[in-house]
Formats: C-alpha cells, structure tokens, sequence
C-alpha cells in the first residue's frame, strides 16, 4: 500500500482550479503522512465526516484541524507525484508548478522565508 502526505494550502479559500493564477498555490504545510489504498482514502480520511479526522488515533497529524479541501495538496511518496485536490478529483502537479511551490513543516518554512526576505532587504 502506498504512503501520502497530505499538504494543506494557507490560502486555500482563494483556490479555484489550477490554471487560475489567482488562486495559485505558494505555500504548503505538511499535515499527515500514512499509507492508504489511493488518494480517494487519503481525502475521506483527512475530512471530519462522523468526528474530527485529527482525533483518529491511526494518523498521526503534524498540524492542522481542519479538513482537506480543495487547493490543498496530497503528494504520493513512491512515486513522488503532486497532485492538488480540485472541486471534483485531483490534478497532477508538472514539475514547473512544483518549482515555485514552499513545502515543508510550518516553523521550518517560516524560518526560510524570514531569511528569503533579510537577504531581498540586504541586496
């Protein structure tokens, strides 16, 4: 069985398909990383449908309690492919819309993007 993490989007309420620049995706923040049969699984269990998703003692979240959506991200670790969940199914991320994307643990992304920015100030 294949393992997911699932990558929740901050702006995920400006999310509209991924050809709309607005509601581009920027920054991504890991919620969860376990196995599931495929990402149909990985979206109904990281979605409070009887109960909180977080309170399932089988996920062992990071961070976030709210549910996936669409604009968030699950990305497929044997393969390692990106796919964005849209209002119906999922589309696959090319590596040039993977390029501009930050990913990674909230702290650890914070603390990039403060250095990012001291040294745009520096230059």
């Amino acid at each position: 069985m294949p393992a997911y993490t699932v990558y929740h989007n901050p702006d995920f309420t400006k999310y509209i398909s991924i050809d709309d620049k607005e509601g581009s995706i920027e920054i991504l923040y890991d919620v969860v990383t376990f196995e599931a049969n495929d990402m149909e699984e990985v979206f109904l269990q990281t979605n409070s449908i009887d109960g909180p998703w977080a309170c399932n003692p089988e996920l062992k979240h990071v961070f976030s309690h709210r549910s996936t959506s669409t604009g968030d991200v699950i990305r497929r670790l044997d393969d390692d492919t990106w796919w964005v969940v849209e209002s119906v199914g999922f589309t696959k991320l090319r590596e040039d819309e993977l390029s501009s994307i930050v990913y990674g643990k909230i702290p650890e992304i914070i603390r990039n993007l403060r250095k990012e920015r001291q040294q745009e100030y520096a230059d």
